[in-house]
């Protein structure tokens, strides 16, 4: 696995966007997205380290509690590294879905940090 990016969740997007890019970070692009209902920015350094912000509109969501913050991590084989934290003591909070650009899943360690695995579509 390979650190993709972290995501934090904001109360105003464009002035988090405003304070990132004063820290060297570049806006790539800034899409909604539906479930949960947010507006995400997608931000990248110099050295291709991300940061995903994310401006909920429904706070109280479900799935807003455990990806408001999280480290995600770019799998080749998102089953197996699945597997293996689930071994390891992680639990699932979201399935592994098919999304748009990649195909993900959540899980959470016994200290309750979020984590999401990717993997690019074919």
């Amino acid at each position: 696995m390979k650190l993709s990016h972290v995501a934090f969740r904001v109360q105003n997007i464009d002035e988090a966007i405003s304070h990132w890019s004063k820290t060297g970070f570049a806006l790539e692009k800034r899409f909604k997205k539906s479930d949960p209902e947010a507006e995400v920015a997608w931000l990248l350094d110099e050295a291709g380290g991300g940061v995903e912000l994310w401006q909920y509109t429904d706070e109280t969501h479900p799935k807003s509690a455990h990806r408001a913050r999280h480290m995600a991590f770019v799998s080749e084989d998102i089953h197996q590294d699945a597997q293996a934290l689930i071994a390891g003591g992680f639990k699932e909070t979201t399935p592994y879905t098919e999304g748009k650009l990649f195909n993900y899943m959540f899980l959470e360690d016994g200290f309750g940090m979020a984590f999401e695995l990717l993997e690019e579509k074919q």
